[in-house]
């Protein structure tokens, strides 16, 4: 087999990750294949892992093809998919043909004419591929459709194609590495421009930072611009900030804001430490709309924290906003005050947040006639949402309701990218309950080829029915 030197493009691939802007955040890539919906986390320009020859064999002995060499490089080389240009493993891949689907020689069609009666005015002719070629992935963005494609066999062999519903064809590149080297260099130049003015912007916030340095705009700005990169600096200046009295509530608001959308509660509730006074004392005359946020997400961070100082917040609340009723109850449930918590979820109005945190407590207090109650209610309104499936299966389950606890399971593993490791953990619970061991012990087996994790399972004693032999077995598929 010809062979390839991917090290350029893996160094390349370290670098592009590290400059990414958005390699803070979780990244996720749903999956589909056989009804089955995968949500998996991945790290930004990083492959997945190598798939095995005798793996990769097996596929291409299935489907009665033979890869390219460049593309069978990769994926026994480089990684079994590469989620963050858009390629899925290779199983994915061919689960959308069927044997015999592949083998057809691949050739170029002209055509004057494209499917929608068009004609180019320069004369050129549309193109497109018949016969074997593996779409690498697809895209519908503003109703047209695009997608790239690996030209299996025939004169294009290995070359990668691009297809525009209306605009016909094109080839790519001609292999698989060309293509991702200029991609990469693509992405590697926008983000380094990205890095480049950002660190402008950088230097031009601090010149007139240093012109105004107690000005109330400027400390809040640097506060954003510090909080998560230069904590201690942005720690300094909020010091500096709250020793000032002049900055109005509605400007802290827009601090707590932010730091609330990006799920950073210990600033959120360091701001809310350093007005409260103010709050209690100035909250009351100010008008609605700067009022009533200001409190939510001043409560909403002390909620998240587990600080009791959010049930006054969420009280100054509740006649215009009766929902915070279940915040309330959320927090009186984490306390383990169940009956108080109960009491506060039945004032809140019937929507779905509401409903999910009632019955959760009617769970806790083993009262699972009402909790199914609550579930059901909850599907009947919002058929397609997994979280009120999975709620009713576990009550079903304690109820030993097991055939219909396994239909709300299977309705979550079989319609839903969302739930997909707790509905298969659970339906091994259920499958063991019921004295179908090899059917609980292949639901792990499922969890752990989707690559789900079941790192944390081990330690967790309702998986004690699992013997070591086959946790080794396990630990060794994937």
């Amino acid at each position: 087999m010809d062979s390839y030197d991917w090290k350029p493009l893996l160094q390349k691939m370290e670098e592009v990750g590290k400059l990414d802007p958005q390699a803070h955040i979780r990244h996720v890539y749903c999956l589909e294949k056989d009804g089955l919906k995968v949500e998996q986390d991945y790290k930004p320009y990083t492959p997945q892992p190598t798939i095995s020859s005798e793996k990769l064999e097996e596929l291409e002995a299935r489907y009665g093809i033979r890869f390219p060499w460049m593309f069978r490089s990769f994926l026994l080389e480089v990684g079994d998919g590469f989620f963050s240009v858009g390629i899925k493993p290779v199983e994915y891949l061919l689960a959308e043909y069927v044997p015999g689907d592949l083998q057809e020689t691949c050739v170029l069609i002209e055509e004057a004419v494209n499917d929608f009666g068009r004609t180019r005015e320069d004369g050129r002719s549309f193109l497109r591929l018949e016969g074997a070629a593996l779409m690498l992935f697809e895209e519908w963005s503003g109703g047209c459709f695009s997608s790239l494609s690996l030209v299996m066999n025939g004169e294009h062999e290995g070359k990668l194609f691009s297809m525009h519903d209306e605009e016909g064809g094109e080839f790519l590149a001609e292999d698989l590495a060309t293509w991702l080297h200029e991609l990469l260099d693509r992405r590697l130049k926008a983000f380094r421009r990205q890095k480049e003015e950002k660190e402008k912007r950088e230097e031009e916030r601090k010149s007139r930072w240093k012109e105004q340095p107690d000005d109330a705009k400027t400390l809040l700005e640097q506060i954003r611009a510090w909080a998560f990169e230069q904590p201690k600096d942005a720690e300094d200046v909020l010091i500096r900030a709250f020793a000032k009295q002049d900055i109005p509530l509605n400007e802290w608001n827009s601090l707590l804001d932010l730091f609330f959308t990006r799920h950073a509660w210990a600033w959120g509730v360091r701001i809310v430490d350093g007005i409260w006074s103010r709050l209690i004392e100035e909250a009351a005359g100010l008008l609605p709309y700067q009022r009533v946020p200001l409190w939510e997400k001043a409560g909403l961070c002390l909620l998240e924290m587990d600080d009791e100082r959010c049930v006054f917040c969420f009280e100054q609340l509740l006649e215009e906003k009766p929902f915070h009723y279940s915040n309330l109850a959320r927090f009186y449930m984490h306390r383990g005050e169940l009956e108080k918590a109960l009491s506060f979820a039945q004032q809140a109005p019937e929507q779905f947040y509401t409903m999910g945190i009632k019955a959760q407590i009617l769970e806790s207090l083993q009262r699972f006639d009402e909790a199914e109650e609550v579930f059901r209610k909850g599907i009947a309104t919002y058929q397609q949402d997994p979280v009120c499936h999975l709620g009713l299966a576990r009550v079903l389950f304690m109820k030993k309701s097991y055939e219909e606890c396994l239909q709300e399971l299977d309705f979550v593993i079989n319609r839903s990218m969302y739930g997909q490791q707790k509905a298969w953990e659970q339906r091994s619970l259920v499958m063991s309950a019921m004295g179908r061991r090899d059917e609980a012990f292949g639901c792990l087996q499922r969890m752990k080829e989707q690559k789900m994790g079941l790192g944390h399972l081990r330690e967790k004693a309702e998986w004690s029915w699992v013997k070591q032999e086959e946790w080794d077995a396990l630990e060794a598929l994937g």
